[in-house]
C-alpha cells in the first residue's frame, strides 16, 4: 500500500470496500516501522524544508559533520568516512560499527509517549516496564543532547510535556490540517 503513488486514497478505498461489505473493522495495515505516519507528520516540527532528500544530498555531499540518528535510519553505506556518527537504539544493529557514540535507547513498552496510527488516530502509551541499566527514551536523548549543545527550550521533565509542545507545532492532533502521507516512491 504504501509503495503506491497514492497510498491515503488506496487506504480510502480499501476502507469504503468494507463499509460496503458490512466489516466496520478488521482491516490494519502492517508496515516495518511502528508510528510511521507519526514520525512523518512530527518531521513538520523540524525545520526541514525539503525533508529527507536535502539531509541525504548534504550528506553526501560531506556538508554534514555530525549525524545523529535513530536505529535503521539510515544505511551504514550512506554515511561517508569521517562523519561524526551518534545512534540511539535499543539493540545492536548495523549501525553500531560505524557508530562514534551509541545511547541505549529505551524499546516502546518501557516508555510513556503517544503514537499515531497509519488511520491518524493518535493513540497514548503507557510504559509497561522500566528500560534496563542507562537506557532512557529517545525524548531525554534528544532533549540531553540538545543541552549539552546549548540549545534552549529542552527542558522538558516529561513525555506529556513534549506531547503538548508538539502539539501546539504542528498537525498531528484534532483540529489542525494533517498533510498527506506520503507514499515510499516519493
Amino acid at each position: 500500500i504504501l509503495d503506491d503513488p497514492e497510498p491515503d486514497q488506496v487506504l480510502a478505498a480499501i476502507r469504503d470496500l468494507l463499509v460496503l461489505r458490512g466489516v466496520e473493522r478488521g482491516f490494519i495495515p502492517l508496515v516495518e516501522e511502528g508510528n510511521l505516519r507519526g514520525a512523518y507528520e512530527a518531521s513538520g516540527f523540524l525545520d526541514t524544508s525539503e525533508g529527507d532528500k536535502d539531509v541525504m544530498d548534504a550528506l553526501h555531499r560531506g556538508d554534514v559533520k555530525v549525524l545523529v540518528a535513530g536505529e535503521g535510519s539510515i544505511p551504514p553505506d550512506d554515511i561517508p568516512e569521517g562523519t561524526f556518527l551518534v545512534i540511539s537504539e535499543p539493540h545492536p544493529s548495523v549501525l553500531d560499527d560505524r557508530a562514534d557514540v551509541i545511547f541505549p535507547s529505551a524499546v516502546f513498552t518501557e516508555e510513556d509517549g503517544h503514537f499515531t496510527s497509519l488511520d491518524g488516530r493518535e493513540r497514548k502509551l503507557a510504559k509497561a516496564a522500566d528500560p534496563p541499566g542507562m537506557a532512557m527514551p529517545d525524548w531525554m536523548i534528544t532533549a540531553g543532547l540538545a543541552r549539552v549543545m546549548g540549545a534552549c527550550g529542552f527542558e522538558h521533565g516529561s513525555s506529556e510535556e513534549v506531547h503538548r509542545e508538539m502539539a501546539k507545532a504542528i498537525s498531528l492532533f484534532p483540529g489542525k490540517e494533517r498533510p498527506s502521507f506520503p507514499s515510499r516512491r516519493e
